[in-house]
């Protein structure tokens, strides 16, 4: 019944659009210019004909589309966009000079804007989340996770998308759940063996500096690797499909202090991490 709901309303939506333009042109052609109101009508039903559609195509091809129903972090974004929008659209009908030109270029540095804000959770700044679930469905993250690794006072959530595997670390305050923005989240060791398929990576949420650690391997035989290190660490296993194909991921939490003379045993390889190094490729 809900897919019924949202094919019907995309369609509708798609009718008013085509309605909606074909009274701008009309407009244009009787009156020589466009009203502001026809304008901003048209682009709210052009924001919500995109959010329908791309929550249809993100049921249709999971992991595909970064649209995500309901209130979501795409969506608010576009929803603050076209308010900026609107409202430069209404500054310039005051003062009279809403020419093509500066329409266009009203819409040049609102999609700057926006672009700016993709870098940084400014929701940070005014809200927060009573859990971490909810922090997640707010990202768009839950429906493609492959792993979650608790720590203190975050959780790392593994993801895929665009067939690529991601990480987000949602932190607790007293407010309630936040996400990290990419700044507060630093790779503080990165090796990757081509030779053998494998990657480390030791990832740190610098608000509360809690370490966490993915071992990613090539899945080749349904053999099952052997993984421990001088931490007795806890890595939980996950399998998955990204554009490499089928892989095995061992993820595991650290703690909060970076631990000397660390080594990894994996499938009999003892690997001593060198905390002075970040990046390591062995071709």
């Amino acid at each position: 019944m809900d897919i019924q709901i949202l094919n019907i309303a995309e369609l509708l939506l798609f009718v008013f659009m085509i309605c909606t333009c074909i009274r701008i042109y009309r407009q244009k052609k009787q009156k020589g210019k466009i009203s502001l109101k026809t304008l901003i009508m048209f682009l709210i039903n052009l924001i919500f004909y995109a959010m329908v559609t791309g929550t249809n195509y993100h049921r249709t091809h999971p992991g595909e589309s970064k649209f995500q129903a309901g209130i979501t972090y795409n969506n608010v974004r576009i929803f603050i966009y076209s308010i900026v929008f609107c409202l430069g659209l209404a500054i310039m009908k005051k003062m009279k000079k809403l020419a093509s030109k500066w329409i266009i270029t009203w819409a040049i540095l609102c999609t700057v804007f926006l672009i700016v804000m993709s870098f940084c959770e400014i929701e940070n700044a005014y809200v927060s989340f009573s859990t971490a679930d909810q922090a997640e469905k707010y990202y768009g993250i839950e429906k493609n996770k492959i792993d979650e690794i608790y720590g203190e006072d975050s959780i790392e959530v593994l993801y895929l998308e665009d067939r690529q595997m991601n990480s987000k670390i949602i932190y607790k305050e007293e407010g309630g759940w936040k996400c990290t923005s990419h700044s507060e989240i630093k790779c503080l060791y990165n090796r990757a063996d081509f030779k053998k398929d494998n990657t480390i990576v030791v990832r740190e949420c610098t608000i509360t500096g809690e370490l966490y650690i993915s071992v990613i391997c090539g899945k080749k035989d349904n053999k099952d690797f052997q993984i421990s290190d001088t931490q007795n660490t806890i890595f939980t296993k996950k399998e998955f499909v990204n554009k490499n194909g089928e892989q095995i991921s061992y993820n595991g939490y650290l703690g909060k202090e970076k631990p000397k003379n660390y080594v990894i045993y994996l499938d009999g390889e003892e690997i001593s991490i060198d905390w002075n190094e970040s990046d390591i490729m062995i071709v």
